[in-house]
């Protein structure tokens, strides 16, 4: 991994990084692989576009690199949007709009995953470069920002944001170097190194042997003595004294030499625990992610599915509604027309009665001419009989 920040000193656990326009406020424990700053309302969706196009846009097009936006609404569910390829606008771009998440891999090791809270205005970032992001490409942005706000607070200038994110350069020894492949050494490694380095740099150190400490660098001049009689035997005795103590000290600086070795060993297997545990932590959080985005994915058909049968339901209850309306209508028609028909059976009812009230009618003026003529035949034959007796008589 590129060692961005390397004479830079660790972040506190709370780091204020302030601005003329303003202050982030970052909280970041020493040694941890995730840290949170705040955003304002005014800033937060430049962030979002300095994110989108200095990593989705151009450092994805780079071929060492993998770089993965995503969008999501208040239910976690994927939402499409593109704002990238549209002007830049100071505001939400998607009302359902809950949270983006970009995440940077390169050379197929994962740097860091940067997420953007809109609700809280808040964003983290998780992953091992989290200290080295802060460090630089942090820095970068924010200050980036804070002059396009500078820039928009003169007066509403004319200011292109896309044209300003575009031209921040990925500078060598940064996190982000895509020039500098060698660079790219994972952080434990980089620190194993520098751990080698400084365990060379101790056993060179020259510390005097034994038979060192007696040769003529720490021996009395003994011709001096020799030269001068009377010598003070007390100074000889001084001399072994420091003799001594030059031995003694000969002693602790071995011991010392040898517990920083030992120290710098335990931290050296304390390192691979830790890295070893990361690793574990890791892909426990890919192995969690997977699964989320299993359930998510097992979600969105279950939602699917759900979707389709009440869309199946609604439609069925539709033609239902429809068969019905029309059952109805078939029996509003049929009742229409056995009401027309009953109209029609007493109207036809009622006629026939009237031509057979007229026929019964006719049939008794029939029968009264009929008794008429019959009694009127019954006269004649009366009159002539009665005619004929007296004819006969006569």
């Amino acid at each position: 991994m590129p060692s961005i920040g390397k004479d830079s000193p660790n972040p506190h656990t709370t780091t204020d990084t302030r601005s003329k326009t303003g202050a982030t406020t970052i909280k970041h424990t020493i040694g941890s692989n995730q840290a949170t700053f705040e955003l304002k309302n005014e800033n937060i969706y430049l962030w979002r576009r300095a994110l989108l196009i200095r990593y989705f846009k151009i450092l994805g097009s780079h071929e060492k690199a993998k770089v993965e936006w995503n969008d999501f609404d208040q239910k976690s569910k994927l939402i499409e949007i593109a704002d990238d390829k549209h002007a830049f606008t100071n505001k939400i771009p998607k009302k359902e709009l809950f949270k983006s998440a970009v995440s940077i891999t390169l050379d197929k090791q994962k740097l860091f995953v940067i997420t953007i809270y809109y609700t809280t205005k808040k964003a983290t970032i998780q992953g091992q470069g989290t200290s080295e992001w802060l460090q630089s490409e942090f820095k970068v942005i924010n200050e980036t920002i804070n002059k396009i706000k500078e820039i928009k607070q003169k007066g509403n200038l004319p200011c292109d944001v896309d044209k300003i994110f575009s031209e921040l350069k990925f500078k060598k020894n940064e996190l982000i170097d895509i020039e500098s492949p060698e660079d790219l050494e994972p952080i434990a490694e980089h620190v194993h190194v520098q751990a080698d380095k400084v365990i060379i740099d101790i056993e060179k150190i020259h510390v005097p042997s034994e038979n060192e400490t007696q040769n003529e660098t720490f021996k009395p001049n003994t011709s001096v003595l020799n030269n001068q009689e009377g010598y003070d035997q007390a100074k000889m005795k001084i001399l072994e004294s420091e003799l001594e103590k030059i031995r003694s000290e000969q002693t602790r600086h071995k011991e010392e030499i040898t517990q920083m070795k030992t120290t710098i060993h335990d931290l050296e297997i304390e390192l691979v625990k830790k890295d070893t545990e990361l690793q574990a932590v890791q892909n426990l959080c890919t192995n969690l992610q997977t699964n989320l985005n299993k359930i998510e994915h097992l979600n969105e058909q279950i939602d699917k599915e759900k979707s389709l049968k009440i869309k199946k339901n609604e439609d069925r209850l539709k033609e239902m509604a429809n068969e019905r309306n029309q059952e109805i209508q078939r029996v509003v028609k049929m009742e229409q027309n056995i009401k027309e028909l009953q109209h029609t059976i007493e109207k036809e009812a009622e006629e026939r009665v009237d031509e057979r009230n007229q026929e019964i009618l006719k049939m008794e003026q029939n029968i009264k001419e009929l008794q008429q003529k019959k009694k009127q035949k019954t006269k004649d034959q009366t009159y002539h009989a009665e005619k004929s007796k007296i004819q006969n008589y006569m």
